[in-house]
């Protein structure tokens, strides 16, 4: 029998949600009459397969210049149709476009359309107006010259969420060997490494969710800004010589026994997760990775957990360890406005 991970990793992810997110765009009727559609169909084009393997997001960073060559236009009708698919929620961007400056833009794949498609021929049976789409054979649309992009070819690599949060709530005595290390003769015993393995197997509801690994990841620094559980007493060997460091590896080790529990119902978050995963980029957990270790100094310092260092990917906000205070607050508000938003649609009863 196949792992979940095997299963995951069988079919290409990539083709499909891309073909889920264009019949999105196309089978809006909003935009049935907009240049809209070839627009996000030639953005499509430049997606990121390896981008999409590491962290789940469909991004891509071509110019207005080449949309509007290739789709028989002016950037300034590109810039409005780009303006338009943000406004129906297929799109959202991240810069500021134009000449000389970069603009990304992250497709946006509505909870209806993720369901995954065993067969991706099954768009011209619903009659659907999308172009083909054909990894051997050149791409076509109506009135424009067609041209492929060479990034992004590598193989998708699809990973789950739980795969990529295996001993997220390990001891940091394991994963600090560097820097503020502990004589092994006083060091504490570290406890059984039994409740680490639960707390991942027993993450609440959100692995049954289709999280992207970036979008996973900003639900753990959600969970660890809500602060630690109630912890275990101290070991006696710290309560005798409390040091600042043992008492926060105790915190990274026990404070988050399981990680999403902190957010109470997770999955009314996915929406902030969504948004700000276009924000997180994968890093290398090695020793020899300095962006890596600079992050492991963040971690340490704040007494949370992070996996051991064994080669995986593990995210990060993109504005690194100087920003991440201005990251962290931005999701706390976007978490509050969400709040606000639910309460806002809640219909009172008139009191009897």
């Amino acid at each position: 029998m196949k792992s979940s991970l095997e299963k995951a990793m069988s079919g290409d992810e990539y083709t499909r949600l891309r073909m889920a997110w264009l019949d999105q765009v196309f089978g809006d009727a909003a935009l049935s009459k907009s240049v809209a559609t070839n627009v996000a169909f030639f953005i499509s084009q430049h997606f990121n397969r390896k981008r999409f393997g590491d962290s789940g997001v469909f991004s891509a960073w071509p110019s207005y210049a080449t949309l509007a060559e290739k789709v028989g236009c002016t950037s300034r009708t590109v810039q409005n149709a780009v303006a338009l698919l943000k406004r129906r929620g297929h799109l959202r961007t991240k810069g500021q476009g134009g000449r000389h400056c970069s603009l990304t833009y992250f497709a946006v794949l509505k909870v209806g359309n993720q369901e995954r498609r065993e067969e991706t021929d099954s768009y011209e049976k619903r009659g659907n107006s999308l172009p083909p789409f054909d990894e051997n054979e050149a791409d076509e649309a109506e009135n424009v010259e067609t041209g492929r992009t060479k990034r992004g070819n590598l193989d998708v690599q699809n990973v789950e969420t739980g795969f990529l949060l295996t001993s997220m709530n390990k001891s940091l005595n394991k994963h600090f060997e560097e820097g503020a290390r502990v004589s092994d003769e006083i060091a504490p015993r570290p406890l059984s490494g039994d409740d680490a393995q639960l707390a991942l197997e027993n993450w609440s509801g959100l692995n049954r969710q289709s999280v992207p690994p970036a979008a996973a990841a900003v639900a753990v620094l959600a969970a660890l800004i809500s602060g630690p559980g109630q912890l275990p007493p101290l070991p006696p060997i710290v309560r005798k010589n409390p040091r600042p460091e043992w008492i926060r590896d105790h915190q990274a080790k026990h404070g988050w026994p399981h990680v999403y529990d902190n957010l109470g119902n997770p999955e009314r978050w996915l929406s902030v997760f969504d948004e700000m995963a276009i924000d997180m980029v994968p890093v290398e957990a090695s020793k020899d990775n300095a962006d890596w270790q600079r992050w492991v100094d963040v971690y340490r310092g704040r007494g949370w957990p992070l996996p051991s260092a064994e080669g995986q990917l593990v995210h990060f906000p993109d504005c690194g360890p100087r920003g991440f205070e201005a990251f962290l607050s931005r999701l706390a508000k976007a978490m509050r406005e969400q709040v606000i938003m639910e309460a806002g649609n809640v219909t009172r009863l008139p009191a009897r």
